[in-house]
């Protein structure tokens, strides 16, 4: 690394002092460079994510206005308000979320154990009672 007891003890071993500011420089330029393609790479990538997302948009659009030209041509539907690809996509990803909550909640709502169903005896009250004074030992 260059810090200035490395420098000092480099200097003081002789070495010139030209020849250390051009090993930094090249470091540092190395780095720059390494640096400004990262940059350049990021940048790339946001650009790309975003030519993405403006194309599903479009092409969501062109759905959604093609599907209000069916409803109105085969169901007579006015559809004379407007549909965005952003409403729609605001929709799905709601629906998303309710769905996971509802997966969670999934463990709740299942039964783990199966329930035990009573049957009741087709008797009639006098049959019940000595059944249970039976049961009681009396």
């Amino acid at each position: 690394m260059f810090d200035e007891a490395t420098i000092l003890a480099r200097l003081q071993n002789g070495e010139d002092a030209q020849k250390i500011a051009d090993e930094m420089a090249a470091a540092l330029n190395k780095v720059n460079k390494i640096y400004s393609d990262q940059k350049a790479k990021e940048e790339a990538d946001r650009a790309a994510a975003k030519r993405a997302e403006s194309q599903k948009k479009e092409d969501l659009q062109e759905i959604i206005d093609l599907f209000m030209e069916w409803l109105s041509t085969y169901y007579g539907v006015d559809t004379q308000t407007e549909v965005t690809a952003d409403q729609v996509l605001e929709l799905i990803d709601s629906i998303f979320e309710y769905v996971e909550a509802m997966k969670g909640l999934e463990h709740m709502l299942v039964r783990k154990t199966p329930v035990k169903k009573i049957v009741k005896p087709a008797a009639n009250a006098d049959e019940t009672i000595n059944s249970f004074l039976k049961q009681m030992g009396w």
